[in-house]
């Protein structure tokens, strides 16, 4: 299958796979597609023993960039970064999972993050990697696979969702 059929593949079935507002999905998966990811140094990572440049994160040819505007529980959190892990440990490839969140990070989350080894989590303050990268006006679309080039090549949430799953697990296996 060629890179472009994959790629028209990719945008017919992110925007056929869950959302009930699907003209503004639509609309912002199309606006996704193709766009390149920026990164620069002003940010925390938790942990900070994991402290590395986003530049040798972004060295893998599969990158997964979860971006959380807003954290929801703390037990909610936590479950989500376990799920993303247990996500990339079940694809079996060499991914760099980078997770961004917008706010500074409450103490009991940081905790949990440490306790249950699940960084490297990358803290971007007062909106930089949102207005960096042009992600002000997203609505539902927070989680992107990126190539080589830090090109966003699919858009959606996988866990939890089995054709998210498996067209994650077949662009990053071809």
């Amino acid at each position: 299958m060629s890179k472009l059929s994959l790629l028209l593949l990719c945008l017919f079935l992110s925007s056929c796979v869950s959302c009930s507002n699907e003209g503004r999905n639509t609309k912002e998966i199309k606006q996704l597609l193709g766009r390149h990811i920026d990164f620069d140094d002003d940010y925390r990572v938790i942990p900070d023993t994991m402290l590395q440049p986003v530049k040798q994160m972004l060295d893998k040819d599969t990158i997964i960039i979860s971006y959380i505007d807003e954290l929801p529980c703390t037990e909610c959190t936590v479950k989500m970064l376990k799920k993303w892990h247990e996500f990339v440990g079940m694809i079996g490839k060499d991914i760099q999972l980078i997770v961004v969140i917008k706010e500074e990070c409450p103490t009991e989350i940081e905790t949990l993050i440490l306790d249950n080894h699940l960084g490297p989590v990358l803290i971007y303050e007062n909106d930089k990697f949102e207005k960096r990268n042009g992600l002000g006006v997203l609505a539902v679309n927070k989680t992107f696979l990126l190539n080589s080039e830090n090109e966003i090549i699919l858009v959606g949430e996988p866990y939890g969702n089995r054709k998210m799953i498996d067209l994650y697990s077949k662009i990053i296996n071809n």
